[in-house]
């Protein structure tokens, strides 16, 4: 199959009924509309992130539900500059939720619907649009996600069934890893990847609490992930992003670089889950900032799995992350 746009270097057939796409580097879904005007139904792998295809089902011209597993995602993406209005249907109480759905709904000036909620709002949201459901297009975003957390396994199968009985709807995932479900087996996959993959190697250190509580405690100089932070703070003016799923861990990296004057406190952004007190006084303590149209708040940004998900960072001047020329250089730093 030949393809119309100069930023679409092949399109080919697969086994499942679906496509092939080969993309110029950096290369946008939503930027080939002579070869993909909408988002087709079925499997999206989108084989790397970043690729734009929440942006482009909120941009593209039919009623839209985006369904993502994680709060900080919608609000992220409920923040960007779209075509067209989207709805956050988020965590306030229903009632007054669903006046400003109906005003939303009713609004003559938004042709076309989009709507963007958690999954844990997907009942909540079909029970308040009826029937009008049947006009939504369903997009479950960051679905491998979904599928490799037991939380979302009964909330899955609901917003699935709903896909099925609607019969028009996607998966979307960067990392695709397939379903057991028989109906999902004969889907249409449609692969995305770009002319030349570049890849950004992280390095992983597994280190236990007993392990952290004696070398950062004691002897944090001595510690790997420490001195790893140090010497790229010293090294460098560049942003660092340091993948932690463990707020006691983080609390502890980021108490020892402050009382040590490796960086200020105001410097340190905790990109974690809110949803409780400890945390949201653990975030205001340093700059308590969030991301903000798609670049890291401060110099030292750590993040748990509320944030792994669903997030695109255009940070320094050609639109990536920076590192510094150092032994470290083009490593990100994940911490488990």
């Amino acid at each position: 199959m030949k393809p119309k746009s100069d930023k679409v270097k092949a399109i080919t057939p697969n086994n499942t009924g679906g496509l092939d796409y080969i993309l110029v580097n950096g290369t946008k879904l939503g930027k080939i509309p002579e070869d993909l005007e909408f988002l087709p139904e079925g499997i999206i792998n989108k084989g790397v992130t970043g690729i734009g295809a929440t942006t482009m089902e909120l941009n593209c011209c039919r009623n839209s539900i985006v369904i993502q597993p994680l709060k900080v995602t919608v609000e992220l993406k409920a923040q960007g500059n779209y075509n067209h209005k989207v709805f956050a249907y988020s965590n306030k109480k229903s009632k007054s939720l669903n006046r400003e759905l109906v005003d939303y709904l009713n609004d003559k000036q938004v042709q076309y619907k989009k709507i963007i909620l958690v999954i844990d709002r997907l009942v909540d949201l079909v029970e308040a649009l009826g029937e009008r459901v049947k006009d939504f297009f369903l997009l479950f975003d960051e679905i491998d996600y979904m599928q490799g957390s037991s939380t979302y396994r009964k909330k899955m199968e609901i917003g699935l069934d709903l896909g099925k009985a609607i019969n028009k709807y996607a998966l979307v995932s960067a990392t695709h890893i397939g379903f057991t479900d028989p109906d999902f087996k004969k889907l249409k996959t449609y692969n995305f990847k770009y002319e030349n993959q570049e890849f950004n190697e992280v390095q992983l250190f597994y280190l236990t609490d007993d392990v952290l509580k004696k070398s950062i405690k004691e002897k944090a100089t001595q510690n790997q992930l420490f001195s790893c932070i140090v010497h790229m703070i010293k090294e460098s003016d560049s942003k660092i992003l340091v993948a932690i799923n463990n707020v006691k861990l983080i609390k502890e990296i980021a108490d020892e670089l402050v009382k040590k004057e490796i960086i200020e406190k105001q410097n340190i952004t905790l990109l974690i889950s809110d949803n409780n007190l400890k945390n949201k006084l653990l975030i205001e303590k340093h700059s308590g900032l969030s991301i903000i149209e798609e670049k890291l708040p401060t110099r030292l940004n750590f993040i748990t799995s509320a944030y792994f998900n669903g997030y695109d960072l255009k940070d320094g001047e050609n639109g990536h992350l920076d590192h510094p020329k150092t032994e470290y250089v083009d490593q990100l730093f994940s911490f488990v």
